[in-house]
Order: structure tokens, then C-alpha cells, then sequence
């Protein structure tokens, strides 16, 4: 077994490589490790003495602790209590004399710290790896390095064992950013030191996006940011808090809400958390700050009536903080190119998600797709609304039923995650985008209230269009008759989709509707199972139902 030592504890890394120990954590050391060779990771050299005239008769504890001061007196104690300590080569007795000349034997132990840093075969989950740096995806309970109560078994240990001298000729064996350890999700670990410092400096500069998923109890604002110091809490030093005046540390967390609900009469929320500062438990704290801890936090959320909340639900032996960082961006060190990356929430947390009622799209992912680059999303965007001379509503379309309004959607830091905005005003474009999915335009026969709305089947079934139709219906008066407009969308012979589709529909469905809700599935020959589904039927249905007459547009 290879072990590996600590050799620098300085609060920070070379400054020559431009580290800082906050990129990390607060209160984290700076550890380098490297390889030594000799005894085993569990053994040191004995210890071998004999009892000079000075100390003989001294009490033996005493005695050990003057011919080996290198050792506490607790550390020598405990050594005599596990047998560890020979006299004349008999186990030896704390509160016995030391006799004159006895011969001394220790086998001393290492302390837990001594061998953290081992290489342990820990199990990482890699999301991505080239020669410059890994994306691993934190399950929660790994801790990622050594400390104080969790001294093995950590994200170090695992790189030292999977990279060895690679790992261990790194600061930190590459971490440049931490996870608590009950927070699940995707980190990035440099490979060389030339990545790690150009990883480092991102970090410094806030450039890295770095995402997360988060439940909490209450109703937050539809969006906002939290811009509150931190520092560690006075009256209890395990926790971080919001503190005032030179002790704090600049900290920001930009958050907006994409669902909610209630349990038991109590509200909730899932929303996404971005990171522009990086302190310990810095979500977890900000978010406890403004009244709305995170769900099963057992840090920052201790308020009894919460825990008993779940209690009577499947996750009930949910016992983390409710907290996955799920998308991650950055500049890769060596090519330059914009890298992200995103990883599903964890079992535990759709297990959670299920119990409050929600449905696993609700943390699907964001309207970016795959590869594109944000700056030219936001650059393609500003060209159309020059184009147009509009002021245009994006929206983060989720498949659900969501319903804002314009104006709040253009005032969001970011689109908020919704599937239709309605509005009132001129000059506003409520915008829909969709690829096979039907974009469904609602208004009243004045003009004066309009709405559009993503529909696609998961949208349909959980009503997307009555909620839509319901709020263009609130901004115009009773008797203003409502129309309805349906876009262009994949057409009823190539959208696939499989029998449960097809029997939640029909389930679903009303006994009047049931015998056209069927005509909209045509079964696919001579594959059992499969059907065709034909997306502006189920439309007309929904529109239908929510008291629509006037339907245009589809096939």
C-alpha cells in the first residue's frame, strides 16, 4: 500500500500558481501529497527506551511522556490502554511505577490524520475525462477530502488510488472545488497543474456556472438573488451564518423557482440555485436566511412541524439536505472550448420529488440544448427583437403547466421555467419554441389578451391548455368569447409513442371524450404496443374542455 503524507499546512497553495483556499472551502487546508516510501500505511517504527535513575519510580504515563516528547501524554496513555506498551516485556499499566532500567518496547500507532491520505479504492462515478481534467458525479455521503471524523473513504482517497503519483503530485490530488458531503452532484477535478491553476482562476473570476437543484420549504419569490456575507456562526462554530461588519465574506447565490407545491397544507418549492460565489454551506445558509431552508437539511433546518412533514410520505427516510448540483460549465483549460455538463437528479431526490406530488420533468433539463453556447443563444435572441423591434418573453419550457406572465418573464434574471405566458400589453411577444412539440396561440376576440403555450403530450395531459386558457380568460372581460390558433408540430403519422402514453389518455379522458381520444392513437403495424399519435386532436380535446369554441390551425 502506498500512503501519502501531508506536507504543506498552510492556509494556502503556491502562490505561484495563484491558489486560494476559499476556491475550496473557508476553512479548508491546503494539502499536498506525495509518496513515502517505508513502513506500512498502518505501522510506524517501535519505540524502545529504558527508565533512567531521574525517572525511575515516576508514574509510568509520566515517565513515557519525558523520554518521548515528540508524543502527547493522552496519545502515550491510550497506546498503554490498547496494549500498544511493554515493561521488561510484560504489558504495561498507566498508573504503575517505572522501574529502574526496565526496558521499554511501544508499537505506536498512526493518528487517523497521519494516514488520510491513502489510496483507497473509493468508487467515483466518471461523467466525462480527458488528460486535463475528470467530471465526477458526488453521490451524497462521500466525503470529498480528508477531515476531522472522516478521515478515509473520501473523493482524495479515491484519486490517489485511481491516478496514484499522478494524483498525489497535485495539490489536493486536483480538487479545485468541494461538495458538502451530503450534497449529491457533478464536480470537476484538474489532472495536471497546468489545469488545476487555470481551473482555479476560473473559479476566481466566477466564470465556472455551476447549477444546482434544490427543494425548500415555503413560497420564494419567483426569482431573485441573495447577497449576504458570511462567516462561521458565533454561537455555534459547526455552522456557517450570515454575519455583518469586516468578519463576513462576500457571498451570492441567484435563484429562481420552476415549481411548486404543498404538502399537508404546508408550501414548498423546487428551485435552481446559480453559484457566483463559492463559501461553505453558502446555499444552504442563504436560503435558511431568507425563511425557506432546504428540505431535510439537519444543519439549517431543524423546525420540528418540517421534519414531521415527511414523515407520512415514501420519503420519509429522506435525511439530507435536498441538494444536487446538476449542471456545470466552464472553460476547458486546454482548448479553450466551452464545456457543460448535466447529470438526472439522484434516486433519493426523485423518490422525494414523487412524494410531494411532483413528476420527475420538473428537473429536466434547461432550454440550452446540448453544445450551444450561451452567448449565442443571448446574441441570437437580441437580433430578433431588433428584427421585430419587440420585446420578447423566453421561457425555459419544462413540459408542465406553468403559466407567468409576460412582463415578469422579461424582468427575470433568468427565463423563468414555465410552458405559456400570457399578456396585455403592446409590443410583447409571448414566445413559444418548439421542434416537435405544438405551439397553441389563445386570445380574446378583441385581441386585447393573448397567450401561448408549449404543448406537448406530457403539457397536454397535465392540463397546460385550460390553465393557459383559464389565464387569458382573468385578463379580459366575461363576455369576450376566447379563440384558439395551432401551430405547425409532428404530424400524426410520425409521432411515436408507446401504449402507457396511450392508456393515461384515455384514462384520463372524459366519457364523452374517450371515443375521440381513442381515434387520436393509430396503431403502428406489426409493432405491438406502438402507436402514432396525433398531437392536434388531443389539443382540440383540451381546448374543448376549457371552453374554447373557436379552434383553428392543425390537420
Amino acid at each position: 500500500m502506498t500512503r501519502f503524507l501531508v506536507e504543506d499546512y498552510s492556509p494556502s497553495l503556491n502562490s505561484a500558481a495563484g491558489f486560494d483556499a476559499d476556491i475550496l472551502d473557508d476553512d479548508a487546508l491546503a494539502l499536498c501529497a506525495k509518496p513515502t516510501e517505508g513502513a506500512p500505511a498502518d505501522e510506524l517504527p517501535q519505540l524502545m527506551a529504558q527508565i533512567p535513575a531521574e525517572l525511575a519510580g515516576q508514574r509510568l504515563d509520566k515517565a513515557l511522556a519525558r523520554l518521548f516528547p515528540s508524543y502527547s501524554r493522552n496519545r502515550l496513555q491510550s497506546w498503554i490502554d490498547t496494549g500498544r506498551v511493554q515493561v521488561n516485556g510484560l504489558p504495561a499499566r498507566i498508573r504503575q511505577a517505572a522501574p529502574l532500567a526496565a526496558s521499554i518496547v511501544i508499537a505506536p500507532e498512526r493518528l487517523p490524520e497521519e494516514t488520510a491520505f491513502t489510496a483507497e479504492p473509493v468508487p467515483l462515478e466518471i461523467i466525462y475525462e480527458d488528460a486535463a481534467l475528470l467530471v465526477i458525479n458526488k453521490p451524497a455521503g462521500l466525503v470529498v477530502h480528508p477531515a476531522t471524523g472522516n478521515w478515509q473513504g473520501t473523493v482524495l482517497n479515491g484519486l490517489l488510488h485511481r491516478y496514484g503519483k499522478a494524483a498525489a503530485g497535485l495539490p489536493r490530488a486536483g480538487i479545485v472545488h468541494r461538495l458538502d458531503k451530503d450534497t449529491s452532484g457533478l464536480m470537476v477535478i484538474a489532472r495536471t497543474l497546468t489545469a488545476q491553476t487555470h481551473l482555479v482562476r476560473q473559479l476566481q473570476a466566477h466564470s465556472v456556472k455551476r447549477r444546482y437543484l434544490a427543494f425548500v420549504w415555503g413560497m420564494p419569490n419567483v426569482h431573485g438573488t441573495i447577497n449576504a456575507p458570511l462567516g462561521r456562526d458565533p454561537r455555534n462554530r459547526i455552522k456557517m451564518a450570515v454575519v455583518t461588519g469586516t468578519v463576513g465574506k462576500p457571498a451570492r447565490t441567484h435563484y429562481q423557482r420552476i415549481a411548486t407545491g404543498t404538502l399537508a397544507g404546508q408550501s414548498f418549492a423546487v428551485i435552481q440555485c446559480d453559484l457566483e460565489t463559492g463559501r461553505t454551506h453558502q446555499i444552504r445558509v442563504h436560503l435558511a436566511h431568507i425563511g425557506h431552508p432546504l428540505i431535510g437539511d439537519p444543519l439549517y433546518c431543524k423546525i420540528a412541524p418540517y421534519a414531521q412533514l415527511l414523515a407520512t410520505t415514501r420519503a420519509a427516510d429522506f435525511a439530507r439536505q435536498a441538494l444536487h448540483a446538476w449542471q456545470l460549465k466552464l472553460e476547458h483549460p486546454v482548448t479553450g472550448l466551452t464545456c457543460a455538463w448535466r447529470t438526472p437528479a439522484p434516486a433519493d431526490i426523485l423518490l422525494l420529488a414523487e412524494a410531494l406530488g411532483l413528476t420527475p420533468t420538473v428537473m429536466s433539463d434547461t432550454t440550452e440544448a446540448e453544445g450551444d453556447q450561451a452567448e449565442c443563444v443571448a446574441a441570437n435572441r437580441q437580433r430578433l427583437a431588433t428584427l421585430t423591434d419587440t420585446r420578447i418573453a423566453w421561457l425555459e419550457q419544462v413540459h408542465q403547466t406553468n403559466v407567468v406572465r409576460a412582463e415578469t418573464a422579461l424582468e427575470a434574471l433568468h427565463p423563468p421555467r414555465a410552458d405559456a405566458s400570457v399578456t396585455t400589453q403592446a409590443g410583447i411577444a409571448c414566445t413559444i419554441m418548439s421542434a416537435d412539440c405544438l405551439p397553441v396561440l389563445i386570445c380574446d376576440g378583441a385581441g386585447r389578451a393573448v397567450g401561448a403555450a408549449h404543448a406537448g403530450w406530457r403539457g397536454l395531459l397535465a392540463g397546460v391548455l385550460e390553465r393557459t386558457a383559464a389565464e387569458v380568460a382573468a385578463l379580459t372581460s366575461s363576455s369576450q368569447e376566447l379563440y384558439a390558433f395551432l401551430g405547425p408540430a409532428i404530424g400524426p403519422h410520425a409521432f411515436e409513442v408507446g401504449d402507457d402514453v396511450r392508456a393515461t389518455f384515455l384514462a384520463a379522458a372524459t366519457a364523452t371524450e374517450r371515443a375521440v381520444t381513442a381515434t387520436a392513437f393509430l396503431p403502428r403495424l406489426n409493432t405491438p404496443g406502438k402507436y402514432f399519435a396525433n398531437l392536434f386532436t388531443l389539443a382540440r380535446q383540451r381546448l374543448i374542455r376549457a371552453g374554447i369554441r373557436h379552434i383553428s390551425g392543425g390537420t
